[in-house]
């Protein structure tokens, strides 16, 4: 048996602009239309429609989208809506200009990570509560806005998370006011990064599945002619059954993006890993919902893989694609890996019953990412044993020997069948 897992490469590279770079790209090009759609002109248009061109060919038509954001429940709507005034995406936009990063990237993960790091951090020792009448004012104004309907030209609200952050990070104490009155406003401000952090995954789930126009998209050579058995996929998108097999059976360990469906009905994940040592990380929970392994059960995200993996007579492998193995996913990799006598502290105690896998790197660059990646995963004896020992079981693939590689594996199973 043999089961591709995908990760958010294997959009890239059929032109999918899939990156967070991508999104937030995209969210300021919308957002500088959206807010006066009703008073558009024709070179405003002629800019909305060249700003996403930049970005990406595969967006459906500028003209649809535009003529969407005027109806009050189209999807388009909803879009705008979520990314308005969301504190997470303007925090995300003042730490771009903040890192000033080459190509103006930010890695919306790793700062929400950061951001609930320090949040946790700062509440356990008592001081996540201490806040300035600066930001008691602006947590104020957006449940105002909340409760009147926030309004096009309120921007106040945006520069809470920011803000707070940025005083957090310099230690900048806040005013000194009465417990209660902490106890008061840290709760607020968990509750509008809580219902903003939605509106978030909301607006990444629209934006995959809505503007992006998958009748565009083209078969890549690589992937043409050759078979799998099962598909474990870590992206949003349905993109390999929609341009390979469309009866293949699979798991979305993230969710999968569906525009149509509402809000609270959505399974797509947005998080981090845990982080807390074993002594607090079954105690603290207060912020258990920017997990990931938290989000993929109440989401009821897909797990059939595993029953895949343990009832299955057959050898099985595994082929990675576009994956970087990050350590975020060790607990759905461990079992899609397989597994060395030469455990380590890293190394998962259960025994695999993956026999190969097959990992396919973009450049060096991304190769030397994965083996640290995989380091972190299984251990480096383990890994060492399963590259270079006497029986190895982990291979790593150029993208561009992908097809070559799987085309020797399915001579290989045919001459075995006969």
């Amino acid at each position: 048996m043999n089961i591709l897992v995908i990760g958010n490469g294997f959009d890239i590279a059929h032109g999918i602009p899939s990156s967070y770079k991508n999104f937030l790209d995209f969210v300021i090009a919308y957002k500088k239309v959206y807010k006066y759609y009703a008073s558009l002109n024709t070179i405003e248009k002629n800019n909305f429609s060249n700003g996403i061109t930049k970005i990406s060919s595969i967006y459906k038509d500028a003209s649809f989208i535009m003529n969407e954001m005027t109806l009050s429940n189209s999807r388009a709507s909803e879009f705008g809506k979520m990314i308005n005034h969301n504190c997470w995406i303007e925090y995300f936009f003042g730490r771009t200009s903040q890192l000033e990063r080459k190509h103006n990237w930010v890695d919306i993960e790793e700062e929400i990570s950061r951001v609930i790091k320090a949040l946790t951090q700062l509440h356990k020792t008592n001081k996540g509560i201490d806040f300035s009448a600066e930001e008691m004012y602006k947590i104020d104004c957006v449940l105002d806005s909340e409760v009147h309907g926030r309004t096009a030209g309120f921007d106040r609200e945006n520069e809470v998370l920011l803000t707070f952050m940025n005083s957090l990070m310099e230690e900048q104490p806040g005013h000194q006011i009465t417990n209660q009155k902490r106890r008061e406003y840290w709760q607020k401000f968990t509750s509008i990064l809580s219902a903003d952090f939605s509106n978030l995954v909301r607006s990444l789930e629209l934006y995959l599945d809505y503007f992006i126009d998958f009748t565009k998209l083209s078969k890549s050579d690589i992937f043409d002619g050759i078979k799998f058995d099962h598909l474990v996929t870590f992206n949003y998108t349905n993109t390999y059954r929609v341009l390979y097999n469309s009866r293949i059976s699979g798991d979305f360990i993230h969710g999968r993006a569906q525009a149509w469906r509402d809000k609270e009905e959505s399974d797509v994940v947005l998080g981090i890993e845990e982080f807390l040592d074993e002594d607090q990380k079954n105690k603290n929970v207060e912020f258990i919902a920017y997990r990931k392994y938290y989000q993929r059960i109440i989401k009821h995200c897909d797990f059939s893989y595993r029953k895949v993996l343990e009832n299955s007579n057959n050898a099985i492998s595994t082929w990675f694609f576009g994956h970087s193995l990050a350590s975020s996913d060790k607990d759905i990799l461990t079992h899609l890996l397989p597994s060395s006598d030469l455990a380590s502290q890293f190394s998962s105690p259960k025994k695999s019953n993956v026999k190969k896998s097959y990992i396919c790197y973009y450049s060096q660059h991304t190769l030397e990412q994965q083996v640290a990646n995989l380091v972190q995963i299984l251990g480096q004896e383990a890994l060492n044993d399963l590259v270079c020992g006497p029986d190895p079981k982990i291979k790593f693939v150029f993208q561009d020997n992908f097809k070559k590689e799987r085309m020797i594996s399915m001579n290989e199973e045919r001459t075995y069948r006969t």
